[in-house]
């Protein structure tokens, strides 16, 4: 039952994604090369939601915050993202479409998810 319920969750993340186009690497380029700041509004209007569910599923107590590392891994991953033209969910959406660069791009994921991991 419940992975029926992350299956439907997973399809309807997927075609609001797709739907709106929701990522925050491209409403960024976006407002930079258009001037247009709907895209942007929408992705900051999810921000809270998508934090409140974060915090909320992985609050321990007695756990404080990591301090400078947090800050140096999200640039690692800004830096990774650019490089990859677009945030996973927008790599999983053109996966989805048929796009093999991003398929490439998605096995260079797991590759770094094994090695933080230790797995290889």
């Amino acid at each position: 039952m419940a992975l029926l319920a992350i299956l439907a969750i997973g399809v309807a993340v997927g075609y609001i994604a797709h739907r709106y186009g929701f990522c925050i690497f491209g409403a960024l380029v976006e407002i930079l090369t258009l001037g247009a700041g709907r895209r942007l509004l929408r992705v900051l209007g999810a921000m809270p939601v998508f934090g409140l569910v974060a915090h909320f599923a992985a609050f321990q107590p007695g756990v404080g915050f990591a301090g400078m590392r947090h800050g140096i891994g999200g640039l690692l991953q800004g830096v990774g993202y650019y490089l990859a033209v677009g945030c996973p969910l927008s790599l999983l959406v053109r996966l989805g479409e048929g796009s093999k660069t991003h398929g490439v791009v998605l096995l260079a994921f797991i590759v770094g998810v094994a090695l933080y991991v230790g797995l290889l």
